[in-house]
């Protein structure tokens, strides 16, 4: 713990590292600066660590398994605490995990949090486009939308669900998800599963 001055107060900074020392103290799993609190077929989910210059921040997270992921993010949650000495921003965290992510817990879950929370990120759009896919057991006209993304790395992923649709048809389509849910958990492979 150090002290940084703030504008007008004396603000007590705990470090990311101490947040981790005292989220083995609780048992949980880390992976990284994630503790991930659930892990199946469909979704990784928990609280995440950001150590910022200035203070250290709590985060919830939710992601899809079936997305081809490289590494876990929080594009989908949101900043919970800020951490400092006079608030426990780690049970801070979990309650807010508890109350609003935890029961997210597949794609259906994943698309009514997007919705409920009306997310409009490029991200949020993609997870919905890929969310509805997976929960979809017929073809539908999702692919064909007027889907424009910008970040090249989920361009390419969607080019390669239009080839694969082009090719293989629906079914060839949900194959790819399946692919890319087992890519993420290679990602993931220590991290226990159904948490």
């Amino acid at each position: 713990m150090w002290c940084c001055r703030g504008t007008r107060t004396l603000v007590m900074k705990i470090s990311k590292n101490e947040i981790k020392r005292e989220a083995k103290k609780r048992g949980l799993p880390l992976f990284g600066d994630f503790i991930v609190l659930l892990k199946n077929d469909d979704v990784v989910s928990g609280v995440a660590l950001d150590g910022a210059p200035s203070s250290t921040y709590i985060w919830t997270f939710v992601l899809p398994m079936y997305d081809d992921l490289s590494f876990l993010h929080m594009t989908l949650g949101e900043r919970v605490s800020r951490c400092s000495a006079e608030v426990d921003c780690l049970a801070l965290g979990l309650n807010e995990y508890h109350d609003k992510i935890s029961g997210i817990k597949s794609a259906k879950g994943i698309i009514e949090y997007i919705d409920k929370n009306s997310l409009n990120s490029e991200y949020a759009k993609w997870t919905r486009l890929i969310s509805a896919i997976r929960e979809s057991d017929s073809e539908n006209s999702l692919l064909k939308e007027n889907n424009t993304f910008q970040s090249r790395a989920i361009f390419e992923k969607y080019s390669k669900l239009l080839s694969t649709y082009d090719a293989g048809g629906w079914a060839a389509t949900q194959g790819l998800l399946d692919e890319w849910s087992i890519r993420t958990r290679s990602l993931l492979v220590d991290v226990p599963y159904n948490l």
